[in-house]
């Protein structure tokens, strides 16, 4: 007699980047930037053929760094709760049903107290698409498995309200150049900041790289962000470098970012900072 087993498996799928929602929901935008009065308005779609049971939370967090500069979550968020407002936002609808390709607007508003200060507040907006109890995934083997699939689509984004006059800005403490020793084709830049004013820094940082003729080696722009003081490393190839060569690194930090207008960033002077550097190996 043949003994059938069951399993059921529940699967989370955290998606991190937007390029990889197509499969199942999309937000736009993918950051929340509610206007001056705390109102803003998120348009979820269900890029499914299914209907998808939608549910809307909010969490408080963020990052600080590493030694070297990488982002890693805080350990402790009091350094920065006064600008919490996860428990103050009212969503509508929190919970709701998309039917495939379907999309609705979700009314996100910060309740706003008598004195509140002003800054830059924020929150994770956190959207969970799970199929219809009905719409589960089963695949059977005759002979003795019973497979049940649920997979459950998280996507995560921030959400920001700056609030009255909002300001924010850096100071470069000191610069260093590292090269890892588990990873010896590569070497970091790593940055020692101080986040000024009350909102984070949201913004970009354009790097040129020369060698000693003048000749441009490298030229890029990479993301930047502070929600308090930290580290930040960005990274590079060692393949279009040598040793013993000295190179000269220009990098000009901005509040700018070609994903979002002008309006959605607190606006900070440049700053600009250049130094040389010469690889070991």
């Amino acid at each position: 007699m043949k003994r059938s087993l069951l399993y059921s498996i529940f699967i989370t799928v955290l998606l991190l980047f937007p390029s990889l929602l197509a499969a199942q929901v999309q937000l736009i935008p993918t950051t929340i930037v509610l206007d001056r009065s705390g109102v803003g308005t998120v348009m979820v779609v269900n890029t499914s053929d299914e209907p998808r049971e939608i549910s809307i939370t909010t969490e408080f967090n963020y990052n600080t760094s590493n030694e070297l500069g990488f982002s890693v979550d805080a350990e402790d968020y009091s350094e920065l709760e006064a600008y919490n407002i996860s428990e103050n936002l009212l969503i509508y609808p929190p919970r709701f049903v998309l039917g495939g390709g379907e999309r609705r607007d979700v009314r996100v508003q910060h309740r706003m107290g008598p004195g509140m200060e002003d800054g830059g507040y924020f929150s994770r907006f956190i959207v969970k698409a799970e199929p219809m109890a009905q719409d589960a995934v089963q695949e059977e083997d005759q002979e003795t498995i019973s497979v049940e699939l649920n997979y459950v689509f998280v996507q995560d984004i921030p959400l920001y309200h700056f609030y009255g006059n909002a300001t924010t800005g850096i100071d470069i403490l000191d610069m260093e150049v590292v090269e890892p020793e588990d990873e010896p084709d590569t070497f970091v830049f790593v940055f020692d900041m101080e986040k000024t004013g009350n909102s984070p820094y949201r913004g970009s940082v354009d790097i040129v790289i020369k060698d000693e003729s003048g000749e441009v080696i490298e030229e890029v722009n990479r993301q930047v962000g502070l929600f308090t003081d930290r580290k930040i490393g960005l990274r590079f190839d060692k393949e279009d470098f040598t040793t013993d060569e000295t190179y000269m690194a220009d990098f000009t930090f901005q509040t700018k970012r070609s994903s979002s207008s002008p309006q959605d960033l607190v606006q900070a002077p440049d700053v600009n900072y250049s130094s040389e550097f010469t690889l070991r190996e």
